[in-house]
């Protein structure tokens, strides 16, 4: 899977945060309900130990769909591949993400917004 592959689905998410920052969970989240074939793909480039826990503290891997959402924007930033697109970091100790908590992040993950 290439970063291209996800390039569409990810903008249209997070345009569709009108501005509001989201972390790499929240887009694989709503890839899964919106984009189910790309969501797959992820899944089966990158499978956890555990199938019920796809991504975040429980895989049993280091590198998971969000490593590559969180990967990919982290591209699109650095190459402008992206106009608008915004890369922070966010302290995340303690936060669950619709009951995926963050998982080798050592506490701090990426949030991506797209101002216009």
């Amino acid at each position: 899977m290439h970063f291209a592959d996800i390039k569409t689905e990810v903008v249209a998410i997070l345009e569709s945060a009108q501005g509001r920052f989201l972390t790499a969970y929240q887009i694989c989240q709503r890839l899964e309900m919106s984009a189910e074939s790309t969501w797959q793909a992820l899944v089966a480039e990158y499978p956890s130990v555990n199938a019920a826990t796809p991504m975040g503290e429980g895989t049993g891997r280091q590198y998971s769909p969000a490593s590559f959402v969180a990967n990919a924007l982290k591209h699109f930033v650095e190459t402008s591949a992206v106009r608008n697109l915004r890369q922070e970091l966010f302290e995340c100790e303690g936060v669950s993400f619709n009951g995926i908590d963050p998982g080798f992040t050592g506490n701090v993950v990426g949030i991506w917004a797209i101002n216009a």
